[in-house]
């Protein structure tokens, strides 16, 4: 029967495992992200009619996803233009302090930046 030393090294691995797949997960959806706004403005130079794909809220966060820092309001705006939405300024800014208050995105002095999604282990 195991002992309560090999219980706690299978505790250790199993935490050091799903911390090694939620760094894996972030990168890949920061890739996703990346790989979205790419398709938009290739979209976009290519006169393509198609549609936006999503909604503003997801096409913010893609934007966010995408960069390493901190984005400006003014620059996630122009970056959801270029996918094609048309919107105001200020409803950008006013989604922008939505998904802040809901813990979505980070808002710090340079502007607003991607909450990474991370599980506490304790």
């Amino acid at each position: 029967m195991p002992d309560a030393d090999s219980y706690k090294k299978a505790l250790e691995k199993a935490k050091e495992d799903l911390k090694l797949l939620d760094e894996m997960a972030e990168m890949a959806e920061k890739r996703r992200a990346k790989l979205r706004q790419v398709i938009a403005v290739l979209e976009s130079l290519t006169g393509s009619d198609r549609p936006p794909n999503g909604t503003v809220t997801d096409a913010i966060m893609d934007i966010l996803k995408s960069k390493d820092g901190y984005s400006s309001a003014a620059e996630v705006f122009e970056g959801v233009t270029v996918r094609g939405y048309a919107v105001t300024p200020n409803t950008i800014a006013t989604l922008l302090s939505r998904l802040a208050k809901n813990g979505q995105i980070e808002r710090g002095p340079e502007g607003y930046k991607w909450a990474a999604f991370s599980v506490e282990i304790t």
